[in-house]
């Protein structure tokens, strides 16, 4: 326990001090007439899965939710034949067909919706976080923080960078 003190103190002190090279660009809207180069574009974001997939999600008791990893063996318009991963040495179910009404969600090998909706644990992203370092700079470090869907315009100090 002494010892776990002062790591937390070096890390945490460590931590804010990497903070302070850290700054953000200054939108196009922002910057009245200064701007003489631009970052802009939008972030396009694929509506997949990234969990482990394949994935079933049956609703259980209540609002519980059962989480099933596997291979799909069969799925069609009534639900699907689903051979779930051995759970333990001594539990490793038999394949088993479940009504669609049973199901929540059920996601393929390439991540995609097969049926129902995405569970949200594991899905999507409110925003994306680009870091940028000049690439002559002394460790001088920038961020944008970009939402998917949104187009963005940044000002830049004229440069090569590395994202």
């Amino acid at each position: 326990m002494k010892l776990l003190i002062p790591i937390l103190f070096f890390g945490i002190s460590l931590l804010i001090s990497g903070c302070s090279t850290y700054n953000f660009f200054q939108t196009y809207e922002d910057s009245g007439e200064s701007c003489k180069t631009t970052i802009e574009g939008e972030v396009t974001e694929t509506r997949k899965w990234v969990g482990d997939a394949p994935l079933l999600v049956t609703r259980g008791v209540g609002r519980n939710f059962e989480y099933r990893q596997g291979e799909i063996l069969e799925h069609d318009e009534e639900g699907v034949l689903f051979n779930e991963n051995r759970r333990s040495l001594a539990n490793n179910p038999d394949p088993k067909f479940y009504s669609n009404d049973r199901i929540f969600s059920l996601i393929g090998e390439d991540g995609n919706i097969l049926a129902g909706e995405y569970p949200d644990e594991e899905y999507g992203t409110s925003h994306f976080l680009f870091l940028i370092q000049e690439i002559d700079s002394e460790g001088k470090i920038g961020g944008i923080v970009l939402e998917p869907g949104e187009p963005f315009s940044y000002c830049a100090d004229p440069g090569e960078y590395q994202l």
